[in-house]
């Protein structure tokens, strides 16, 4: 029986739906014929292999195992919510949405100093914060290259981007206004 206090203390790093998420947001990793995973370049320039790993193992002709690749995903999880606790000092009041928020951001590498900064703040204005979060480059890149591909394709809905780094973004933005309704600790 699953008791809602090991609920409620849960890391964001044993929350099966936000690792699904994770995954879904990096897309499938490429495979070898033997369905092992591949070093693949991110479209960025950066070396990756399973789901957005850009360590040791993310070098040129490396494979790995797709248990390793789970092994991978949960130590950078794990790493960037180490991370997480070590910016915010209230991290463990934040409500489980924000928490996946921040974590999914560092996992990204999009978490700006001006986030930071308003996530800091005491109280934390969570408006500001997902207005700020999505006040960048990044974001505004995104929502264009996928309204003008759907231009050229197209595709007659243009109001929805579609990117992955859209729909994430947007996501984490979702969870910190979560927070200025709920101000509810976790």
């Amino acid at each position: 029986m699953i008791r809602l206090k090991d609920i409620l203390l849960e890391d964001v790093v044993n929350d099966t739906e936000f690792r699904d998420e994770v995954k879904t947001f990096e897309g499938d990793p490429p495979t070898d014929e033997d369905g092992n995973y591949v070093t693949f370049d991110d479209g960025f320039g950066t070396l990756t292999i399973g789901w957005g790993h850009t360590g040791e193992y993310a070098t040129p002709g490396n494979t790995i195992t797709p248990e390793q690749a789970e092994e991978l995903l949960t130590a950078d999880i794990t790493e960037k919510e180490r991370i997480a606790k070590a910016y915010f000092s209230k991290y463990s009041t934040f409500t489980t949405p924000v928490q996946r928020a921040i974590v999914n951001t560092l996992f990204r590498g999009s978490l700006g100093p001006k986030t930071k900064s308003l996530i800091k703040a005491d109280p934390v204005d969570w408006n500001a914060v997902a207005d700020e979060y999505l006040d960048s480059n990044e974001f505004r890149k995104a929502e264009k290259d996928s309204i003008e591909r759907r231009a050229r394709t197209g595709t007659k809905k243009l109001a929805q981007p579609d990117t992955n780094i859209y729909r994430r973004m947007s996501k984490n933005a979702e969870r910190f206004r979560s927070a200025a309704t709920s101000q509810t600790p976790k």
